[in-house]
């Protein structure tokens, strides 16, 4: 049998640890933010092509790049990217059948993969950097 001394020994070294895991984790998550973000990007991506959703919001996420497997969501009309910090759009140039385009408070300054989306109807681009929308049919 232990001691009271020893006990305590032990119980300050696993307290010690579990703050140690602790503090870990939150410099893990500080350091990548990116990666839980994409798990939910890709979570949500998934969950719509199963239900074959006609809308997918991506808004908020912490992420820059638009997973590429997006561009599997063919019958998607509305997609919601405010917020993010997303600048490239390649990913969606493929989703022919978007209607809806919600860019508002990105960092996106080229539209130039939006070019043959002709269904495009409505394009958010409040809090945006674009300066040249000719390349754009809507």
């Amino acid at each position: 049998m232990t001691n009271p001394i020893q006990r305590e020994l032990e119980w300050a070294r696993q307290l010690d640890q579990s703050e140690k895991l602790e503090r870990e984790r939150r410099i893990s998550e500080e350091r990548a933010p990116e990666t839980g973000a994409r798990t939910e990007a890709l979570r949500r991506i998934n969950e719509a092509q199963s239900s074959n959703a006609q809308r997918i919001d991506l808004s908020g996420l912490r992420i820059d790049r638009i997973p590429s497997e997006i561009a599997d969501l063919k019958r998607v009309l509305t997609v919601d990217l405010s917020g993010t910090q997303v600048k490239d759009l390649a990913p969606i140039a493929g989703m022919k059948a978007l209607r809806s385009l919600n860019l508002r408070d990105t960092p996106v300054a080229d539209l130039t993969p939006l070019a043959d989306l002709h269904d495009l109807e409505l394009l958010s681009l409040d809090g945006t950097s674009v300066l040249d929308i000719t390349d754009i049919k809507i």
